[in-house]
């Protein structure tokens, strides 16, 4: 992160004063994330507008030519054609920025990802025991536990889950340009643009071990009640719980 002489941090959304750092721990990965978001929204917006903005500036470059214009114009196509790069350009520094996102989500992370499932179902068979001794105690601070580690997990996949649909408005966005009104080169370029974002890019944790997203998370209470079913009917079967 760049901080200026009076220590604000430019790259948050909003650049502020703060007496903590900021280019590290979990308040830099929330603020990280809103401002790959805002570059997003911004990037999808001058797609949205690129053949007003290409008009905009041919009138102001070519003002004489206003009750001739034309989208066939050459110079308008180059025109285009330099808004269209820039809006490509911008892309991949989004892309640049995913990838220094990665670095802010580490292998605590993931594996804390990986052994979920099998801490939530060890937490729901604890909560039952707990119910069934009436141990009032032991069933508030297991369902306080299980609670937070629920929580925690899906603020980090909502946060993943937001970026990644922003990538995926984008490729939407693309297909919407019209291409029918360019000239072959640029053409290609969005073609290009639209083959490189096929898929959307997806947060990951710990290098690509746990992709950060509600479908993983969804997943992972889906093996966890699994898991709690699997293990209380064994225990029912076997004489239940002492």
């Amino acid at each position: 992160m760049m901080y200026t002489a009076c220590g604000v941090d430019l790259f948050l959304p909003i650049p502020l004063y703060r007496p903590f750092p900021t280019h590290e721990g979990v308040l830099n990965f929330l603020q990280y994330s809103q401002r790959v978001k805002l570059e997003y929204r911004v990037l999808s917006y001058s797609l949205d507008t690129l053949f007003a903005r290409s008009k905009r500036v041919y009138l102001r470059n070519y003002p004489d030519k206003k009750a001739t214009f034309t989208i066939r114009d050459p110079e308008f196509q180059h025109i285009l054609g330099s808004l269209l790069r820039d809006s490509i350009t911008h892309h991949q520094t989004l892309v640049d920025m995913m990838n220094n996102y990665h670095g802010l989500i580490t292998y605590p992370v993931a594996v804390g990802y990986m052994t979920g499932a099998g801490g939530i179902g060890l937490g729901l068979l604890s909560i039952l025991r707990a119910l069934q001794k009436r141990d009032i105690e032991n069933l508030i601070i297991f369902s306080l536990i299980m609670l937070a580690e629920v929580l925690i997990m899906l603020m980090v996949s909502l946060i993943g889950e937001s970026v990644t649909e922003e990538t995926v408005v984008i490729r939407n966005k693309l297909y919407g340009v019209r291409w029918y009104d360019m000239d072959i080169p640029n053409r290609r370029s969005l073609l290009n643009f639209q083959t490189f974002i096929t898929e959307p890019l997806v947060l990951t944790a710990g290098k690509g071990l746990v992709n950060l997203t509600l479908d993983t998370f969804s997943t992972i209470l889906r093996s966890a009640y699994s898991f709690f079913n699997l293990v209380n009917v064994k225990q029912i079967a076997y004489g239940g719980w002492e």
